[in-house]
């Protein structure tokens, strides 16, 4: 144990000359390498998670909350809305909530104005009625306005608020005809919606006749001023049009007070699971489908970050064997340049483990070095940067996903691939003949003239016995 002490203790000793005598220039450039290296292990993968996080992010701020109340399967409506709201209201746990409900529709922007042989500037959208106010408590949509003003609850039917991927202005696709011309706050935009009922069965109709006849269709058209235009990257909300909810009702002829679902925001320091089992204790899992956002997120944004997660470990694999090919390569220079200063260490009596522990000891200061400037980078710049101005790709604001458990993994996992990366030259060096590298002779080349003298003397000796 004793032995193993000054080992250490002497490697760390002629750790410290050397990098006391390199150069300062190679030093920097050695610890950037490792910073570039570590920034692309943490910041690459970050970024490629930070793509479906940034959707999955606004996907829960924006529509579904902490807990989100959904139709069972086969069922197009929340049974029993009206219990399951009341009883929202008495829990101490949540904060806010906003039922919803919404059908499908079409919107003109140019129908009043239109002439016979002008393009018709229309777009299929989804109609959503929100109350105003639960809306903005819950999921905070005044926050997305981009142009004029959020809904009142006094703007009653008259007012709407467009997303602006229904508008051909905030469109990156060239396709005009999908998209609503130069509409702002203050125009009048046309809706249409076609809803089905029953007709009345004939009297001498057969039940097969009835089963094709039985059902007639209703277009319902009306005006809405434009009030504001929302921007928003969650699915199918970037094409929707926001209004009141009791004059989407009035428009699509719902007398049933159920809601199509109702997005919960809890309290502060409220786990979403805890509200869950709330509602389930009320026996509301029979009537509706009673999800946290991680629970109620879509499978293939969960399989998108698995994916883009492993991409961005591949990518950052590639960055860590760049880094371990510099250190080798550096340390081997070194020690090459060097193997004389070995040799005489060797020669006094220097045990090689401390030599080779030296070079160690210099690989892991550059990559504590440049991963702990990565650290500080990540978390003190480039994450709350990202947060502040999160990149602006079309289905979603990306941000930088890097957590601290995370990153210091990955900053574990360098400093071993340097530590033997440095290593693995050293032991190359030391492990040579020690008056060989005294003297800079070759020791390959001088075992190999050794082999050759001792065949030429064997040859000489059969030689002569023979005469």
């Amino acid at each position: 144990m004793k032995k193993f002490i000054q080992k250490w203790r002497v490697g760390f000793f002629l750790a410290i000359s050397q990098l006391k005598r390199a150069s300062k220039a190679t030093t920097t450039l050695v610890i950037f390498v490792m910073l570039l290296t570590f920034l692309n292990l943490v910041v690459t993968s970050g970024i490629l998670v930070g793509l479906i996080e940034g959707s999955s992010v606004a996907y829960r701020d924006k529509y579904i909350g902490d807990v989100y109340v959904s139709p069972l399967d086969k069922k197009t409506e929340v049974l029993n809305s009206h219990q399951i709201e009341e009883t929202l209201k008495t829990l101490p746990e949540v904060f806010s909530f906003s039922s919803r409900i919404s059908a499908s529709g079409a919107v003109e922007s140019n129908a009043a104005k239109r002439l016979s042989d002008d393009l018709k500037e229309s777009a299929n959208a989804r109609l959503i009625g929100i109350d105003p106010d639960d809306e903005k408590a819950t999921t905070k949509l005044h926050e997305n306005i981009i142009e004029g003003e959020y809904l009142d609850k006094e703007d009653g039917g008259q007012y709407v608020l467009i997303a602006s991927g229904l508008l051909n202005k905030y469109s990156r696709v060239s396709d005009v005809a999908k998209f609503l011309g130069d509409v702002k706050p203050g125009d009048t935009v046309r809706i249409t919606f076609s809803t089905k009922k029953a007709a009345p069965a004939a009297t001498n109709s057969t039940p097969a006749d009835a089963s094709i006849k039985g059902v007639e269709s209703t277009t319902i058209t009306r005006d809405y001023f434009v009030k504001g235009i929302v921007k928003l990257k969650v699915g199918d909300l970037s094409q929707a049009v926001f209004m009141d909810k009791g004059e989407l009702q009035k428009m699509i002829g719902k007398g049933d007070v159920n809601v199509e679902g109702i997005a919960v925001r809890g309290m502060r320091g409220v786990e979403p699971q805890e509200i869950k089992e709330i509602l389930i204790k009320n026996n509301f899992d029979s009537y509706a489908k009673v999800q946290t956002f991680t629970e109620g997120e879509p499978e293939f944004v969960k399989q998108m970050k698995d994916l883009f997660g492993v991409l961005g470990t591949f990518f950052g694999s590639i960055g860590i064997i760049v880094a371990a090919i510099t250190i080798f390569i550096i340390i081997f220079i070194n020690a090459i340049t060097r193997r004389k200063y070995i040799g005489i260490l060797k020669g006094i009596g220097i045990d090689e483990g401390a030599i080779e522990i030296a070079y160690v000891l210099q690989s892991i200061f550059y990559a504590l070095i440049g991963s702990a400037l990565g650290f500080a980078i990540t978390f003190l710049v480039l994450k709350p940067f990202f947060v502040a101005h999160p990149i602006d790709f079309p289905f979603s604001d990306g941000i930088l996903v890097a957590t601290i458990s995370g990153t210091a993994s990955k900053m574990a996992t360098l400093i071993v691939v340097t530590l033997l990366a440095g290593y693995i030259p050293a032991r190359m060096i030391v492990k040579q003949n020690t008056l060989d590298a005294i003297l800079g002779r070759n020791s390959t080349k001088t075992q190999k003239q050794n082999i050759f003298k001792r065949l030429l003397s064997k040859i000489s000796f059969f030689s002569s016995n023979k005469k």
